[in-house]
């Protein structure tokens, strides 16, 4: 499985799943059966995060959101 720098992509197990820590959504993101997204309580990054599902719903992918606890 692979790993790479702070804000890259990190891989792990079975099904394949990339928990981006970017800012952006991965190029990529074909390759992957899912995508994990942690995204803080700061107001850009909550921004980008929901440019990021609105992109993922125009590729007309579903995603679904988790609220920590």
């Amino acid at each position: 499985d692979a790993a790479s720098g702070p804000e890259g992509p990190i891989a792990s197990g079975s099904p394949r799943a990339l928990v981006n820590l970017g800012g952006e959504a991965p190029q990529n993101w074909q390759q992957w059966d899912k995508i994990i997204e942690l995204v803080s309580t700061d107001p850009q990054d909550r921004e980008a995060a929901q440019a990021r599902w609105r992109y993922y719903r125009s590729l007309g992918l579903e995603p679904s959101h988790h609220a920590a606890k």
